[in-house]
């Protein structure tokens, strides 16, 4: 009644009161919608800028890995450049350590005087350059045998032999170049820290191209997230780098180290290719 009677009293026969209230009810509902429309403005805005930030930070993880693994490819091109050492490669993954000794003490191949030639010196020069390498590994198809340098400067010859060790089966496997390390080999140079990934390169003969075995290198995945620092500031949520089979390589937040990540389709993740026009199509997951 109270609302009749002020309708009654006050618009019924006022014109300006009529006006008044439409004008206020259009000013209102206008307010209404621009607020609307600014906030799905200012919301989309901040989408796309959040977004952009995380699509920088997965190109550059990209890259860096990308980097990572044409480095490895240098130090095998490296290898086969240097003709020496090259020779003295070939050398100790068909020989044992202490006959490689000996004939690097002869002198056989390569100038005792040029250090460049020696393996384990060239490894170690490798190490100093890159101090994100875990492990440096030749295996020998011929030998089956694995020569392991870490990264406290130790080298040893671990016997990879079909018959008590699956590593053959592995190395003769076509996986990606980039992956988590195999847990064979994990367990063969006892190296179980899960904040790894491997990169693998095979040797051919330089001659014939007969394949002589694979190098490995273990790196930390730390530098991944070294190379994010700085978008730490901006990023929400965490990242996560996957190898082609799902397995986390590189997580943020340290969650899902040594698992499959569960939350994504894995089935055309990163590095699911093994070449590198093929690799530029993969993609990290966030």
């Amino acid at each position: 009644m109270k609302i009749v009677s002020v309708y009654n009293n006050f618009f019924k026969n006022n014109m300006f009161m009529k006006m008044l209230l439409i004008f206020s009810m259009i000013s209102i509902v206008t307010i209404i919608t621009l607020s609307y429309i600014i906030f799905l403005s200012v919301s989309d805005s901040t989408i796309r800028r959040e977004l952009a930030i995380q699509k920088a930070a997965m190109e550059h993880v990209d890259r860096y890995i990308h980097q990572q693994y044409e480095s490895v490819q240098n130090m095998v091109r490296d290898m086969h450049q240097n003709e020496a050492l090259s020779a003295n490669i070939t050398y100790l993954m068909n020989h044992s350590y202490a006959e490689y000794v000996q004939h690097m003490t002869n002198g056989y191949y390569a100038n005792q005087d040029d250090y460049s030639a020696d393996v384990l010196k060239h490894f170690q020069n490798i190490m100093d350059r890159n101090s994100q390498i875990n492990q440096l590994m030749l295996y020998s198809a011929e030998q089956q045998d694995l020569s392991t340098f870490n990264q406290h400067k130790q080298f040893r010859k671990l016997d990879a032999n079909v018959a008590h060790s699956y590593i053959p089966d592995v190395m003769a496997m076509e996986t990606p170049n980039i992956s988590a390390p195999n847990y064979w080999i994990r367990k063969e140079i006892n190296q179980w820290d899960p904040a790894l990934y491997s990169i693998r390169v095979p040797i051919n003969n330089t001659q014939t191209l007969r394949n002589l075995g694979q190098f490995l290198v273990f790196f930390d995945s730390e530098g991944i997230g070294n190379a994010l620092d700085n978008y730490e500031s901006n990023l929400k949520g965490e990242i996560v780098v996957l190898s082609a089979k799902g397995t986390v390589l590189f997580d943020s937040n340290n969650h899902y180290y040594g698992k499959k990540y569960p939350y994504v389709n894995v089935a055309d993740s990163l590095f699911d290719q093994t070449d590198m026009d093929s690799m530029k199509k993969s993609r990290t997951c966030m």
